[in-house]
């Protein structure tokens, strides 16, 4: 009996250990999955959508905001891309996307890209890989939007790099 016990425990024991290994496995795939499609990017266009006359009117302006997140990646050593060249070469896009409306602004930072639809490999399409936005009341201050712009692109730029380490 003592023995059947202890070899019980052996088999459970070792049940458990190979499930807390793949529960670890699975916590890593879940957690890092929103990354993956970061890894490898060599260069990346930023695009900025045209900002409607409430966002223009509360001091925002397109040109800034480009010039504000290319710098933002280049100073992490993220390369940047001309629109010709992203095109010839299907570099990805880094598109934001700000609208305001009343005192209400939403961000939208999202990479675009050429993909392959896994299901029919004949079928190319642009999709967004990485996604993040915000929401909030701008009081009037450009400063408010583009402060959220700022942890987005940081959130970004933190993605990126894990994915892709400084060598």
């Amino acid at each position: 009996m003592k023995r059947k016990t202890s070899l019980l425990v052996i088999i459970l024991g070792l049940f458990l250990y190979q499930s807390a290994l793949a529960f670890d496995v699975l916590e890593y795939v879940v957690s890092n999955i929103k990354l993956f499609p970061l890894k490898n990017i060599e260069r990346i266009y930023v695009r900025i959508q045209p900002l409607n006359k409430e966002a223009t009117a509360i001091g925002l302006a397109e040109e800034k905001l480009k010039t504000f997140i290319e710098n933002r990646l280049k100073k992490e050593g993220i390369k940047i891309s001309e629109e010709y060249e992203a095109m010839v070469k299907n570099y990805p896009v880094l598109n934001l996307n700000i609208d305001v409306s009343g005192p209400v602004y939403n961000i939208n930072l999202g990479v675009d890209e050429m993909v392959i639809l896994f299901r029919d490999k004949s079928v190319n399409c642009i999709a967004t890989t990485w996604n993040k936005s915000a929401l909030g009341n701008h009081r009037s201050d450009a400063g408010v939007i583009t402060s959220d712009l700022s942890k987005i692109l940081d959130q970004f730029i933190d993605d990126y790099q894990k994915v892709n380490p400084k060598r």
